[in-house]
């Protein structure tokens, strides 16, 4: 149904890997999060979603902002390599 109303509004589609870590730079973040949660040595489940949110606002807006802007150059990438691997 997607693909039928994307096709309808002439929206050109790339065919990139469904699950490319490449282009999916939230990935990126995770270890960010993980090292400052670690600073509280959280052990059970309570403590690690205390130490979440805890933390996650510690995280600078120039890190989202980063990772946005690399957008372009990491579709480009990922097209210069035929959809392997690339640096990012």
């Amino acid at each position: 149904m997607v693909q039928s109303w994307v096709h309808g509004q002439a929206i050109n589609v790339l065919d990139f890997p469904p699950f490319s870590p490449d282009l999916n730079p939230i990935e990126n973040l995770w270890p960010r999060v993980q090292r400052l949660m670690d600073q509280e040595h959280p052990a059970t489940a309570e403590q690690v979603a205390d130490a979440w949110e805890d933390k996650w606002p510690e995280l600078s807006l120039d890190i989202f902002r980063d990772y946005a802007q690399s957008m372009p150059a990491r579709f480009a990438a990922g097209l210069a390599a035929g959809g392997d691997a690339t640096k990012y």
